[in-house]
């Protein structure tokens, strides 16, 4: 009978980790993303020195939306990054004001 309570616990946390996993997406390819497009934008707009604001999942594709924002607030946006490679690069240009 302890064995199978056993059981059922690990069967219980796998399943919840496999969903959390399934809608926040892998936390290891979180970070290669935001490193991807860190290492993008310093290549790409070395003039602008930037941050990143927020990392997020879309699991219907399996693409991680990178936000993103110039110190000087003159340049913000979202990458796309899917399977280690920039598929979209919204960068948009603030005008000034």
């Amino acid at each position: 009978m302890k064995a199978k309570a056993v059981l059922l616990a690990v069967g219980i946390v796998l399943f919840s980790l496999t969903g959390y996993i399934f809608f926040t997406g892998n936390p290891v390819s979180r970070f290669e993303s935001k490193e991807i497009v860190t290492e993008y934008l310093r290549s790409n707009y070395p003039e602008h020195s930037f941050t990143i604001t927020h990392v997020g999942y879309y699991p219907g594709v399996g693409t991680y939306i990178v936000s993103f924002v110039s110190k000087d607030k003159t340049v913000k946006g979202t990458i796309d990054v899917r399977d280690g490679k920039i598929i979209e690069d919204g960068v948009n240009l603030i005008p000034a004001e």
